[in-house]
């Protein structure tokens, strides 16, 4: 994951630059941009059909006239740059409906505009998003400023009941809206005990613990899971079973990937091809390879799917997160608010 994560970068990397004209030593661009890697790219953990997940933020320079349409014209370039097909192949889909206003919004943001959607309108489930912002390119010295004020919306404001009742009341609807679809392929991502149980389990009680415990503010998941087990928010055997469950899934996930060569629904369930599916994935008996797939995958969502549930649904999030792992005094916010403020 972090491999082709970092094949990303490189990629986002020379597709600015080349968008940029900074080839030549010279940017032709009326400012400095920045690139905000969210989702997988975010914490480097992309898979091999992965769309990157990207807010492109600028700041134009002084007595820059008509800098947004400059600015625009260099994020389609990049689009067109990424997405061309080659003789080699097709780089990387890109994904900018993170970015504010969604898909009707600016493909390019003006740095004043982002922090003014971070103050006033950035919502619950927009916020679990920006768990996993960090700077994937462009200039570092915006991108800096650009993620301080990422952090400030994240943990300079308390996570409270309401913004619970909103993450769970999307968590159903996607449970709801799952459980109506076919029972063609096994759903390692969607279905219970999946990929999306560990990262709304992990992210949920990112928000309720990183106001007063720094280290949890990581975009990588499996980082995150080390890092709430040591805060006292995730029992050991607990954050044994997400991590183990994560990198046996995420594995899943990219050898399925692998062969199909796009983003699939599910693994197949027709006897023959989770059979070969299962091969695939190093189970050495052909014969007995399906059933051991699958009882390892039963074993790992049932696990997940109980700490989903006991975390995300039952558990009083805006509470625990302020009491020290004995329970017997509450914690004090934070009050360092960016993560150079923290290290």
């Amino acid at each position: 994951m972090r491999h082709v994560s970092l094949l990303a970068e490189a990629c986002l990397f020379a597709s600015l630059e080349i968008a940029s004209g900074r080839l030549d030593g010279k940017s032709r661009l009326p400012g400095r941009l920045a690139v905000l890697g969210m989702g997988k790219l975010g914490g480097r953990e992309l898979h091999y059909a992965s769309d990157l997940d990207l807010v492109f933020v600028y700041e134009e320079a002084p007595g820059a006239d008509g800098a947004r349409r400059d600015f625009e014209r260099a994020v389609r370039e990049i689009l067109d740059i990424l997405g061309r097909l080659t003789a080699e192949g097709r780089g990387f889909k890109v994904d900018l409906r993170l970015r504010p206003e969604g898909s009707q919004g600016v493909l390019a943001v003006s740095f004043a505009g982002y922090c003014r959607y971070l103050e006033e309108r950035v919502q619950a489930w927009e916020r679990q998003a920006l768990l996993r912002a960090r700077v994937a390119a462009g200039d570092r010295a915006l991108g800096r400023r650009l993620l301080g004020r990422v952090e400030e919306a994240l943990w300079g404001r308390p996570f409270t009941n309401e913004d619970v009742e909103e993450l769970r009341h999307i968590k159903r609807r996607i449970e709801n809206e799952r459980a109506s679809q076919s029972g063609e392929v096994i759903d390692i991502k969607l279905g219970p005990g999946g990929i999306l149980d560990i990262e709304f389990t992990v992210q949920a009680l990112q928000m309720a613990y990183g106001a007063c415990h720094c280290p949890v503010r990581t975009p990588n998941t499996l980082k995150a899971i080390t890092a709430l087990k040591d805060a006292g928010a995730l029992s050991p055997a607990d954050a044994t079973t997400l991590r183990s469950a994560y990198l046996f899934l995420r594995r899943a996930e990219n050898r399925l990937q692998m062969v199909s060569e796009q983003a699939a629904e599910g693994v197949p369930a027709s006897p023959e091809a989770l059979g070969t599916f299962a091969a695939r994935l190093g189970y050495a008996d052909r014969v007995r390879a399906s059933g051991q797939f699958l009882a390892g995958l039963g074993r790992h969502t049932a696990r997940v799917r109980a700490i989903h549930e006991a975390v995300f649904y039952e558990s009083d999030l805006t509470r625990d997160a302020w009491a020290l792992p004995s329970g017997q005094k509450r914690r004090r916010r934070c009050r360092k608010t960016t993560q150079a403020e923290c290290e």
